[in-house]
């Protein structure tokens, strides 16, 4: 039989080429962010600045950490008086948003893109990291005992963290 006559039951299909996994990049895929960059007249938006996002970030942080933190505690604290209950999460109140904010904004500058594109990839992204630091957080609370639990909602509030009355 000759070599391009095909077989019973073969088709030919001609040249084909492998592409691995990773390298591949479908026509929607490509489509999309052409359409994407087209879509928002800004460029300055649609352009990647991940080191300096993060060199900011490190800026701000280490800015937040000499003296920026006592004096948000400070214009803050009335907002977290309860005669009743003693603030017991004055020190680490702050600290532990700070971290939930460093979070989100490497997920800013990392997070890849999803499917959605409306109002902005950099939206969804964001999203995206709250959720993280969100799950992260209902896991270690239940993972944490009822009492404990329930102490360590007064980091949002001091009158938070009480018992409850039982059923």
């Amino acid at each position: 039989m000759h070599k391009n006559t095909p077989q019973q039951g073969k088709r030919n299909v001609g040249q084909q080429t492998v592409q691995l996994a990773r390298q591949y990049v479908s026509p929607q895929s490509a489509s999309h962010h052409k359409l994407e960059k087209d879509e928002y007249l800004n460029p300055f938006f649609m352009t990647p600045r991940t080191l300096t996002t993060l060199g900011l970030l490190v800026l701000f942080l280490n800015a937040l950490s000499y003296d920026w933190i006592g004096k948000i505690q400070e214009r803050t604290a009335h907002l977290y008086e309860d005669p009743d209950n003693e603030d017991v999460f004055r020190d680490y109140r702050w600290p532990v948003f700070f971290g939930f904010f460093a979070v989100v904004v490497f997920a800013s500058a990392q997070f890849p893109d999803t499917a959605m594109k409306r109002p902005h990839p950099l939206f969804w992204r964001m999203l995206l990291g709250a959720e993280i630091c969100y799950a992260c957080f209902m896991t270690f609370i239940f993972l944490l005992p009822r009492d404990k639990a329930r102490y360590a909602f007064k980091i949002f509030h001091p009158a938070l963290g009480n018992d409850l009355p039982e059923r």
